[in-house]
């Protein structure tokens, strides 16, 4: 049987099979007794969160002044994690580990990494530094090109460096002043 029960130490109990299932204490605090399901039938775990069919939106933060929103969601192809601003100023993402920054992307998509970014999983690891400017053509780094070579390239050009084996080869000239 189901029944509310208002406790002498000034909390609120929701109880239902036996048990209680919900304690408001006088702080305003709420402990479930079981899982939490919202805008669905909790599952198998402790909250589970379904979005709203408008726009799939999973999960909405807000800010106490109502400004800033961060989303948590996925659209059935993509996971997507949003930051916004109601100004429309935006926000930078900060990701943080132990209370300490490991990567901002700011609201110029630029990213900012606190510590080394290691390139693995592949035999040929590739890093690209692409330009935003017209003209200028974006670099590539590979290592492990073709067995043990280190190689700087440009983007539609050929090799500019190559070190193989300890043999470095060219594209171009090689300048030496001093």
């Amino acid at each position: 049987s189901a029944k509310i029960d208002l406790h002498d130490n000034g909390s609120l109990y929701l109880n239902s099979g036996g048990g209680t299932a919900l304690t408001l204490d006088t702080s305003q605090n709420a402990t479930f007794a079981g899982n939490v399901g919202i805008n669905m039938t909790a599952g198998t775990v402790s909250t589970e969160i379904k979005g709203r069919s408008s726009d799939g939106k999973s999960l909405r933060l807000w800010d106490n002044g109502g400004t800033d929103i961060l989303d948590l969601y996925n659209d059935g192809t993509n996971a997507y994690i949003n930051t916004t601003h109601s100004g429309g100023a935006g926000n930078p993402l900060i990701i943080q580990t132990n209370s300490i920054t490991a990567l901002t992307l700011d609201t110029s998509q630029n990213s900012t990494f606190a510590g080394n970014v290691t390139l693995s999983g592949s035999t040929s690891p590739q890093l690209f530094l692409n330009s935003n400017t017209a003209g200028i053509p974006g670099y590539s780094l590979i290592t492990n090109a073709g067995g043990n070579e280190f190689v700087i390239g440009r983007t539609g050009v050929s090799n500019d460096f190559t070190l193989n084996s300890g043999n470095a080869t060219f594209a171009g000239d090689v300048t030496l002043n001093g």
